[in-house]
């Protein structure tokens, strides 16, 4: 990784086209995450992170956006901002990241064309 970068994520994807439509939905085929081993995390959850440290939960649950294909907003204190700080803790996902993760959601349990891979299984949230 470049130095500074903390965790990096690739979204493999495909796309298909929707025969009636015309509109291109994404698939995802894999996701790839990978870890600084240089860049100092905070793995604590009882206490907070130092001045020069990452809170590692942080960081994973902002990838993990984009491993559901979100972007970087420039909303501060917002899960997708586009900067977390040192010593910054941001755990919580905030209505705006959560709608757009729904709307993304709800077009891939949708088998849109015969072209389409089979479409996502939404799960219950308590499992």
């Amino acid at each position: 990784l470049h130095p500074g970068v903390l965790l990096e994520t690739t979204v493999y994807t495909r796309f298909c086209t929707d025969d009636a439509t015309g509109k291109i939905y994404y698939h995802t085929l894999g996701i790839d995450m990978a870890f600084s081993s240089t860049e100092a995390f905070h793995i604590d959850t009882l206490t907070p992170p130092g001045p020069m440290e990452s809170d590692f939960y942080s960081i994973v649950l902002h990838e993990l956006g984009h491993a559901h294909l979100l972007k970087h907003i420039t909303l501060p204190g917002t899960l997708m901002h586009f900067s977390i700080s040192f010593g910054t803790v941001s755990r919580t996902i905030d209505l705006k990241s959560e709608e757009a993760g729904n709307r993304l959601l709800d077009s891939s349990t949708v088998n849109h064309s015969p072209s389409c891979r089979a479409p996502m299984v939404r799960i219950n949230p308590a499992d």
